[in-house]
């Protein structure tokens, strides 16, 4: 019913019980941390649903990363783009792109 294992649950409910609120909050993670925060991947998706330029008559991957170069400094690769506006989540929806992602 809600689309996880009975084991996450029985896992979050023994958190809940022990450490409460924190207990919704994400735990660190193994693994190499986040090149770009949200506030990167927000300016993507701020980008891509903007009007292109006037040159184009639309926002392409390669053109995402080279608006963001030229205006924000910020450096990311055409498919770092694309991939990090597919991780932005709307209005509480799935991210964009996702299979559960409701237009």
């Amino acid at each position: 019913m809600l689309g996880c294992a009975v084991a996450t649950v029985r896992r979050t409910r023994r958190d809940w019980r022990a450490r409460g609120m924190k207990a919704l909050t994400d735990r660190p993670r193994s693994g190499r941390p986040r090149l770009h925060d949200l506030d990167v991947r927000l300016l993507i998706a701020a980008t891509a649903t903007s009007d292109p330029p006037d040159t184009e008559s639309q926002w392409t991957h390669q053109g995402i990363a080279e608006h963001l170069a030229q205006t924000r400094r910020i450096r990311i690769s055409a498919s770092q783009a694309i991939d990090l506006f597919f991780q932005v989540e709307v209005a509480g929806q799935a991210p964009i792109g996702s299979p559960r992602h409701v237009q």
